[in-house]
């Protein structure tokens, strides 16, 4: 295998182990063209999600100073962001 084939298939198996032996939890992220934060959160996907639903669209938290920005859903252990809209 080359360096490139042998790197995503240890990345692939090291994020398949992690899934495999710890629950995942999920902070949330915002971003835009000049400035980022997060909430902090280990919290499951479903806490992540309804926190979004209700308050995208308010002045609650960093929802106000990133309106056109973007929130996400990032998982803490593989840092992979599985949810994305835009701030509004």
């Amino acid at each position: 295998m080359n360096k490139i084939t042998t790197f995503v298939t240890n990345y692939s198996l090291k994020k398949f182990e992690i899934m495999k032996t710890k629950e995942l939890t999920y902070d949330v992220h915002f971003n835009d063209s000049t400035d980022s934060n997060s909430k902090g959160f280990k919290a499951d996907f479903d806490y992540c999600k309804n926190y979004i639903e209700q308050n995208n669209g308010t002045n609650h938290s960093y929802f106000e100073d990133y309106k056109g920005g973007t929130v996400s859903i990032v998982c803490n252990e593989t840092g992979e962001t599985v949810h994305e809209e835009e701030v509004r």
